[in-house]
């Protein structure tokens, strides 16, 4: 007897795939696995930028105080009168008549607006340090930005130089440096006598990543020739 046989072609043989619900989930722990380490390295690079910029411009606001101190300095050394300790007038003393802190200064206790100011602290031998008023004295942003220089001193070894007529070839940096002196030489104490300070402020503002941040120093000089 022939035996027939009659097979099902219409069988469903059982899929060896994925589905699409495990295929989107191996998709997404991938993305998870790739996206937060990239993010991570972004972050921590966008933090390393900030505390650099933050360092330079912390050193620059010092800077603006020091330059002012040491310009006080000179001017008593060199036999300035009591009202001239921060400010030397033109001809007030020689070598000195334009060395003068006059854009910097204002009185804020007769109602002066404060007044801006940028300071050279790197104009070479050839030059002398510079105190010259903002575009609008009383507006910070009308300042310029401080220029740098870039010092190649090897592999791995860049210097940067902030300041104004470094006689070499320069680019604006990011930061914006102002020094304001409040200064009333008026001031007596209870019997009489001059009280021959002021207060001087250094300000930095500069930008991060679009970010806008700013730094101030302030300190109070005396008249130590008193």
């Amino acid at each position: 007897m022939e035996t027939v046989v009659i097979k099902n072609h219409n069988k469903r043989i059982p899929s060896k795939g994925f589905t699409l619900v495990e295929t989107l989930v191996a998709i997404s722990i991938l993305l998870v696995a790739v996206v937060t380490p990239i993010t991570l390295i972004s972050q921590n690079i966008t933090n390393a930028n900030v505390a650099k910029d933050t360092l330079t411009a912390s050193y620059l606001a010092q800077e603006g105080i020091e330059l002012i101190r040491g310009m006080r300095d000179t001017h008593v050394l060199k036999g300035a009168s009591a009202p001239d300790w921060l400010s030397i007038q033109p001809s007030s003393i020689g070598s000195l008549s334009d060395d003068n802190l006059v854009p910097c200064i204002y009185n804020s206790a007769l109602g002066e607006a404060k007044k801006y100011c940028m300071v050279n602290g790197h104009s070479g031998p050839s030059a002398p340090q510079s105190y010259v008023a903002c575009a609008n004295p009383v507006d910070f942003d009308s300042c310029t930005y401080l220029p740098v220089v870039i010092l190649n001193r090897g592999l791995l070894n860049e210097e940067r130089e902030y300041g104004f007529n470094t006689g070499q070839t320069e680019t604006p940096s990011i930061f914006k440096r102002a020094v304001s002196i409040d200064y009333n030489p008026n001031l007596t104490d209870t019997a009489g006598n001059p009280l021959r300070y002021a207060l001087v402020e250094s300000t930095v503002q500069w930008k991060t990543n679009t970010v806008p941040r700013s730094i101030t120093y302030r300190t109070y000089l005396y008249n130590w020739a008193l």
